[in-house]
């Protein structure tokens, strides 16, 4: 639920998030551009990550948690910390 989904206020307060939301490997495409921008992979993988939050958070004054089940989070997450906005890390909680 990345596009399209506008769950203000009271109609989220909780998320899952059950895989990190890699791009697909099969594609030819998304192959081509991680070869190309070493960057490309896990800059797609966190923009899908920060815009899936946002569902359910859609102003300042809404709140939700969300939960991210994959054991591959806290690897993918501290290798590639420095490309998530302030904001996404200011709201991290462990």
């Amino acid at each position: 639920m990345t596009e399209g989904v506008d769950l203000h206020g009271d109609l989220s307060r909780f998320q899952v998030i059950c895989k990190v939301p890699y791009p697909y490997l099969g594609d030819k495409l998304v192959k081509k551009k991680m070869h190309k921008w070493k960057w490309w992979y896990p800059r797609q993988t966190v923009k899908t990550i920060v815009q899936s939050t946002g569902r359910s958070v859609r102003n300042a004054d809404d709140f939700a948690i969300t939960y991210i089940l994959d054991a591959d989070w806290n690897y993918f997450f501290y290798k590639n910390k420095n490309m998530f906005p302030d904001d996404f890390l200011n709201c991290l909680q462990e």
